[in-house]
């Protein structure tokens, strides 16, 4: 009796299962569509692994668009809303102890990010409406390519859902990033979607023949197999045997102290130090010839005056010179300013008796027995670390607060590399966030960095896909610039990370822990690095031309 009524109620399920998905297809095809888009973007992004769901993703939107050449907003903005949601949505962190603002931030994110997302598909529905279908149809990755790159600009900028990103796992097809960056890889990316979807079209106008689509078929091949053959070619020239017999080398320790970020900020700073000292005495222990230990971001809060701002790093050197090691670590550092040169929201303090003013750097601090160079951070959150254009907006600084750690860091304006000493090794200290940015970081390169490092705390988003989403970019960047990486985070993802994009060796996540590694340092520079956005800049002529062009012609 009870298989009978489970047989019966499953029978019942799959016919109204059946009935529904009938009643969409025939009465919501454009809700379906702009779904099908969105949750095909979703699922080519890392961390999942279906990367090669990223070259149809764009099919559906441009099937609903295209035949139409109407502008369905909503339907428009659930495609990019669901893959704002989709991939970001660990942004709110949804932890116990989450502070309201950066709860309430990630879900400002979620409604309002995915309306950027539709200016490319409005500007392209312009064209689309005034030209030739098939002409305007080729400009769409021109289009989508530089609103990507558009997105790095100003101090709200956000670009972390790049489509190029989708690739950092297909290492063998990926390697064109050292030449056209991430942004020219979506580019090709969105243009086999664009090619994929014009033969869909002509397949169902009865012109399915080689004949009527040599050139597409031409194209599609010419877009899949080159990067492969060049991907390939970089693969094994960037092996890690053959570059340590003929790169010189540097040995380097990284430590995960997997410190609570929610409680680091009320505990004890100097108690964090002796802990992060402690760990790399294991690691030094178990593993010789250690020449860089690296710790995360901000692991050295504010210990005191003597050490944050007038740079009396005596205990620590000692520490260095007596295990013959240089140290990188992220820490605060206070800079004081006369009441004439201080920047407008440069807080007061009360300093050798006067009243001056002052502001806090998340900063990167290197460090041996007999020197020392800082870099302060220069690409800063929005919001959860500075205000944009908060020296406008001054009075902004009294409604926003982000309740943990320092919510106005002051803002770097030296972009500079941290040498060795006498070594020959110029370490890029990019600071968390700053690795999303991806000519920011090449700049690095021609400044003659040979090695690539990134201190971050991405620990407010345990047990979520953010931090490993944080270090897959950061592989974007080693691929781009071609450079070994090294990564150290609070609680993960500690790694290093090959100049082809592989995670080569990984801490174990959410745990105390150490990995250690030999790394070639590499001295030449990629076109990319060089030449940076190069192409993103000649899709911005393209298509600011093809825009204004096609504003004052009449459709065929």
């Amino acid at each position: 009796m009870i298989v009978a009524i489970s047989k019966g109620n499953l029978d019942n399920l799959f016919e109204f299962c059946t009935n529904s998905i009938n009643w969409i297809m025939k009465k919501n095809t454009r809700l379906l569509l702009s779904a099908l888009s969105g949750l095909l973007l979703v699922i080519a992004f890392p961390p999942m692994p279906f990367y090669f769901l990223a070259f149809v993703s764009f099919v559906p939107l441009l099937y609903l668009l295209d035949v139409t050449k109407k502008f369905y907003f909503w339907n428009t903005y659930l495609t990019f809303f669901i893959y704002q949601v989709g991939t970001l949505w660990w942004i709110s962190s949804f932890q116990e102890k989450t502070d309201p603002f950066l709860m309430g931030s990630g879900f400002v994110l979620d409604i309002f990010h995915p309306f950027y997302f539709m200016v490319p598909v409005i500007f392209w529905l312009v064209i689309r409406i005034r030209l030739p279908r098939r002409f305007s149809l080729y400009l769409f990755p021109f289009i989508w390519a530089t609103y990507e790159w558009s997105r790095t600009l100003s101090e709200l900028s956000f670009p972390w859902a790049s489509v190029g990103y989708t690739q950092v796992y297909n290492t063998s097809w990926v390697q064109i990033a050292d030449i056209f960056g991430v942004f020219g890889t979506s580019f090709v990316i969105v243009l086999i979607n664009v090619v994929l979807y014009d033969l869909l079209i002509n397949y169902k106008q009865g012109l399915s023949s080689l004949k009527h689509n040599k050139w597409q078929y031409s194209l599609l091949f010419l877009l899949i197999v080159l990067p492969t053959i060049y991907s390939n070619i970089q693969i094994s020239k960037y092996n890690l045997n053959s570059l340590l017999k003929s790169n010189e080398s540097i040995n380097i320790g990284l430590i995960q102290p997997n410190i609570d970020p929610w409680d680091k900020w009320e505990a004890g700073p100097l108690d964090q130090v002796k802990t992060l000292i402690n760990y790399s005495d294991e690691m030094l222990d178990s593993i010789p010839n250690i020449d860089l230990v690296i710790w995360p971001e901000t692991s050295i809060l504010y210990l005191n005056n003597q050490f944050n701002l007038e740079h009396d790093f005596s205990f620590l050197s000692n520490w260095t010179d007596t295990n013959n090691i240089t140290l990188l670590t992220g820490f605060v550092d206070i800079v004081v300013y006369d009441k004439e040169s201080a920047p407008t929201i440069a807080k007061d303090m009360y300093f050798r008796g006067e009243d001056v003013k002052y502001d806090n750097f998340n900063s990167a601090l290197i460090l041996d027995s007999n020197y020392y160079d800082i870099y302060h951070k220069m690409k800063l959150t929005p919001f959860g670390e500075r205000v944009p254009h908060v020296e406008i907006f001054t009075f902004l600084t009294d409604f926003i607060d982000w309740g943990v750690g320092i919510s106005f860091w002051g803002k770097g304006t030296d972009q500079k590399n941290l040498d060795i000493p006498n070594t020959g090794v110029k370490l890029a200290p990019i600071i968390c966030i700053e690795s999303i940015y991806p000519s920011f970081v090449s700049e690095f390169s021609k400044k003659g960095a040979n090695l690539y490092t990134v201190i971050t705390n991405d620990a407010w988003y345990d047990f979520t896909p953010g931090p490993e989403q944080h270090a897959l970019i950061s592989a974007f960047r080693a691929i781009e610039n071609k450079r070994y990486l090294a990564r150290a985070a609070n609680s993960g993802v500690t790694c290093f990370i090959s100049p082809t994009g592989e995670i080569i060796s990984r801490a174990e996540q959410y745990e105390k822990g150490f990995v250690a590694m030999t790394l070639p340092v590499i001295e030449n520079v990629t076109f990319y690095s060089f030449y940076g956005n190069w192409f993103v800049y000649f899709c911005l002529l393209i298509s600011t031309f093809f825009l204004f062009y096609s504003i004052f012609q009449k459709n065929d």
